[in-house]
């Protein structure tokens, strides 16, 4: 298993996207810095941009959308949204995740990543799960392969208005991780 899996002692819980997640959602994710990280995104994020994806995360299909708000496991403090998507006539489902700027580097990223995998992903029974980010992303390119994710390839994404961004594509079987429970997991005695 891989050590993220291993680890019992998370900082971060994930929770259903509800209405409480609305004004800090659009303020972290209103940071530029945020929005330039993020594949799929209107800029400015508002208020309002919030209150449409809570709305849109609430009355989805889970089968085709699932987003959880990232949050502190002792405060639930809100710190970020973690969302799996199945786009019409694809078959692997894509995987994002974004932490407010004053959470970065603290390994959160790494623990929401790996508590998706471990705890949410095995109960929908996807093969294969994909996620991208830019080329010049180096913190997600190393939480996805912290986390078990391969590099599969660089291809262009269109972004609208005839522009497009290269992304830096990863996979991960999910496999290994179907019916997995806590109690398979041996402790590190080294």
């Amino acid at each position: 298993m891989l050590e993220i899996i291993k680890n019992h002692e998370e900082r971060i819980a994930l929770e259903p996207i509800a209405q409480k997640h609305v004004k800090p959602m659009a303020s972290l994710a209103g940071n530029p810095k945020i929005l330039d990280r993020m594949l799929f995104k209107p800029q400015p994020f508002t208020v309002d941009d919030a209150q449409k994806f809570v709305e849109r995360a609430q009355n989805s299909n889970p089968l085709e959308l699932l987003s959880y708000a990232i949050v502190d496991r002792l405060t639930r403090e809100f710190l970020g949204v973690t969302s799996i998507s199945v786009k019409p006539n694809h078959i692997i489902p894509s995987f994002g995740y974004w932490l407010g700027e004053q959470h970065w580097n603290k390994g959160l990223a790494s623990e929401t990543v790996g508590v998706v995998v471990r705890d949410v992903l095995p109960e929908f029974r996807f093969a294969i799960l994909r996620a991208g980010c830019e080329l010049d992303n180096l913190a997600s390119q190393r939480v996805l392969e912290k986390n078990g994710f391969k590099p599969q390839e660089t291809a262009p994404l269109n972004i609208g208005d005839q522009k497009s961004i290269d992304i830096k594509w990863y996979q991960i079987n999910l496999a290994p991780y179907q019916g997995y429970n806590n109690s398979d997991v041996k402790e590190d005695t080294a």
